[in-house]
């Protein structure tokens, strides 16, 4: 009896050792977080949520010089391919209908320390079509938007909250997005647009690694009428937790689309 209780005091006391040692590991501390956080639907994540039935969105931001949290200049690709289905449609899995984009961004950014203001200039080259995926019910169009875009933001910390408003000024050509044109032997309108983001993260300039945090955003896009460009207004409104682990930043939120898009989308969210 003796041994075992002596056993059981020195089981105790590893364990507390091994406790202890875990409380008193430095905590892992970020870059801010916030430009990760978009309300928009061209957002570089991978999401899948439900608006009616099932999508999926694939999107990455790959750098090649630098990245956005970092002053200097910086420039990255960022591929996006969504699925969706129909309205109405019985399949499980999204399938039907297609969305590619792809842009080219380059940028310069202000700002040394993540506890200061930070802010950025630069521009974008981007191409975006939908299509149906090849099916008998298929309709034979397709539609398209090439860009060039001016690129701004500025961050601003605040204690436990870190303020982000992103800004595109858009000059669409040769696109379309009006299903009677269809942008045909590569035809297409000339058009303006404009796109805000604005993101409120409670994980601050310098959030921890492994911690949960809630944050909205508001995202604002429209686009002139002209030709084969139809008139477009939308907003959303993004809120729900993140953190950020060993498998990357997961996101689990809530989503409201107003205007030329509606409803309401709940899902997961997953950024490298």
């Amino acid at each position: 009896m003796k041994h075992l209780l002596t056993l059981a005091c020195a089981t105790i006391s590893c364990a507390a050792v091994v406790v202890h040692a875990q409380t008193d590991k430095p905590e892992e501390v970020l870059a801010p977080q916030s430009h990760q956080l978009s309300a928009s639907p061209d957002a570089p994540q991978m999401a899948f949520y439900w608006s009616g039935h099932l999508r999926a969105r694939l999107s990455a931001r790959i750098p090649f010089i630098g990245g956005l949290q970092e002053p200097g200049f910086s420039m990255a690709l960022l591929p996006l391919i969504e699925l969706q289905n129909q309205d109405g449609s019985d399949q499980a899995l999204p399938n039907e209908n297609w969305r590619g984009r792809l842009s080219v961004q380059g940028a310069w950014t202000w700002g040394e320390e993540p506890d200061a203001p930070r802010f950025s200039l630069g521009g974008a080259i981007e191409h975006e079509s939908d299509h149906a995926t090849a099916r008998s019910d298929a309709p034979d169009v397709s539609l398209q938007l090439n860009d060039v875009v001016l690129l701004g933001a500025v961050q601003i910390p605040k204690p436990r909250l870190m303020i982000r408003l992103d800004m595109q000024a858009i000059t669409y050509v040769i696109s379309c997005t009006d299903l009677e044109s269809a942008c045909r032997d590569f035809s297409g309108s000339t058009s303006f647009g404009g796109i805000a983001d604005l993101m409120l993260d409670a994980g601050g300039a310098r959030p921890v690694k492994g911690k949960w945090y809630m944050f909205g955003s508001v995202h604002g896009a429209g686009i002139v009428p002209n030709d084969g460009m139809v008139r477009e207004l939308r907003a959303s409104l993004n809120f729900g937790v993140w953190t950020r682990s060993r498998l990357g930043m997961w996101q689990f939120y809530a989503l409201g689309f107003f205007g030329n898009e509606v409803g309401i989308d709940r899902g997961v969210r997953w950024v490298p």
